[in-house]
């Protein structure tokens, strides 16, 4: 959980956009995340095919396709899509 936490704050230790340390993976094919009805996130880190609908996050990872229903409260969180 913690290395997680660590992703989203604003100078990681391990920074996964750093252009010296490229990260060579198969990547799933899926639409771009999507926020809808004044969905937002922030310091959060938001993969493909995510759908954000009516919330707000804070803090957490959000894995390939995850769902967040309007009403939840996610914080400091690591969801994947199952």
């Amino acid at each position: 959980h913690d290395a997680h936490m660590d992703l989203v704050s604003v100078e990681p230790e391990f920074n996964l956009y750093n252009p010296d340390w490229p990260i060579w993976t198969m990547q799933e094919q899926a639409p771009g995340a999507k926020f809808v009805m004044r969905g937002s996130c922030d310091d959060t880190l938001v993969s493909a095919g995510c759908i954000i609908s009516g919330t707000d996050i804070y803090r957490t990872v959000l894995g390939p396709r995850a769902r967040i229903e309007r009403w939840a409260r996610v914080d400091e969180s690591i969801v994947m899509n199952n």
